[in-house]
């Protein structure tokens, strides 16, 4: 955790308090990471593969279509942690 960092918070977040969040937000990117692999291995390819074959109808919209959803949260959701926990190192 950068000194710069812990300077330019707020006096009352702590660095106990970044760590915390760094656990926090750890433990959370592990969870979107396999969520995003059991998509993958479940489909056997990308997630933007999935929804061409979703738009080209090549695949049964049901379950696909709720878990191409699903997919595109945890990615979407995975990629804003990413740029959270670069904040926070």
């Amino acid at each position: 955790m950068s000194q710069t960092l812990v300077s330019t918070l707020p006096s009352q977040v702590t660095p106990a308090t970044l760590r915390r969040l760094q656990d926090e937000t750890a433990g959370r990117q592990l969870l979107l990471e396999r969520i995003v692999t059991q998509f993958e291995h479940r489909y056997a390819c990308s997630l933007e593969s999935l929804e061409a074959r979703l738009a080209r109808r090549a695949i049964e919209e049901h379950p696909a279509w709720e878990d191409s959803i699903e997919w595109r949260n945890a990615v979407e959701q995975l990629q804003a942690l990413k740029v959270n926990r670069s904040i926070l190192t």
